[in-house]
């Protein structure tokens, strides 16, 4: 049985377009399974990540929430008690002026008596407890410097004189005000007496 060449060469030809066009389709179908399957990764990878992501985020958020309430906390206590400090030697500063200027009065006016001077001595060891507490050592020293100068006057070693106990007023008040941040500056006497 012979077949002609030409036959033959048909058929060859037949049989490589069909295996190149077989080849080529599951070449194809093998791209097309290729890009599914790895967009089904892609999007399970991403899915992943974004569940991580979220995870952190929300981690990260929890965390800084604590860390702010606890600095907001931390904030209130110190205000608190910056705040509570403040005021307290504010009104120390005033509990110590009020007797110190009814005793200076008694002694311009000469009405100091051996009682009245007792009341002041004993309002005065308490004010320098306060001061000693809570001031600082300028304070002390401003206040010290007048509760002498009225001593001294008491014990007749200088007459009673006005503009020094301004002067020794004017110098705790500076002091007092620094401490506790009251206005700009030193205050002073601008009268003429």
């Amino acid at each position: 049985m012979d077949i002609d060449p030409e036959l033959l060469s048909a058929m060859r030809w037949y049989v490589i377009k069909v295996a190149a066009g077989g080849v080529s389709v599951v070449v194809a179908l093998f791209a097309w399974l290729g890009r599914v399957s790895a967009k089904r990764i892609e999007t399970h990878e991403a899915a992943k990540h974004s569940r991580e992501l979220e995870s952190v985020k929300a981690e990260l958020t929890r965390s800084v929430q604590l860390e702010v309430k606890r600095l907001e906390t931390e904030l209130s206590i110190l205000r608190d008690k910056t705040l509570g400090g403040h005021n307290l030697k504010i009104q120390i500063y005033q509990d110590v002026i009020e007797p110190l200027s009814a005793f200076m009065l008694q002694i311009e006016n000469g009405t100091l008596t051996n009682q009245s001077l007792g009341e002041f001595n004993l309002e005065r060891a308490k004010s320098y407890a306060r001061l000693a507490m809570f001031a600082p050592q300028a304070v002390l020293d401003a206040y010290d410097a007048l509760v002498d100068y009225l001593n001294d006057h008491l014990e007749g070693r200088h007459p009673f004189d006005w503009p020094t106990i301004r002067l020794l007023i004017l110098t705790f008040l500076n002091a007092a005000r620094a401490d506790v941040g009251i206005g700009v500056g030193q205050i002073g006497y601008a009268g003429k007496r």
